[in-house]
């Protein structure tokens, strides 16, 4: 796409992961988020990453949840994705 001089190029902003390790007796979670925006004139882009892992080691329950989040301005899409077994 040709660039104009509206509105800002080229946006950039990876947001860094955090992280979150939470443990106790044999409980462990761990929780990460990673955001992406881009934005240009003519395109917007917005992905939402949500990434959660729980494992609980006492009853051998392993947890993991999966959610993808992917917006543009002409197209959307949701995507959930779960699994659990012990």
């Amino acid at each position: 796409m040709a660039q104009t001089t509206r509105g800002p190029r080229r946006l950039q902003s990876m947001a860094v992961p955090s992280l979150r390790l939470y443990s106790y007796e044999h409980k462990l979670t761990y929780y990460r988020y990673y955001n992406y925006y881009y934005y240009h004139s003519y395109y917007y882009y917005y992905y939402y990453y949500y990434f959660y892992y729980y494992y609980y080691y006492h009853n051998y329950y392993y947890y993991y949840y999966f959610y993808s989040y992917y917006y543009n301005y002409y197209y959307y899409s949701y995507y959930y994705y779960y699994s659990y077994y012990y």
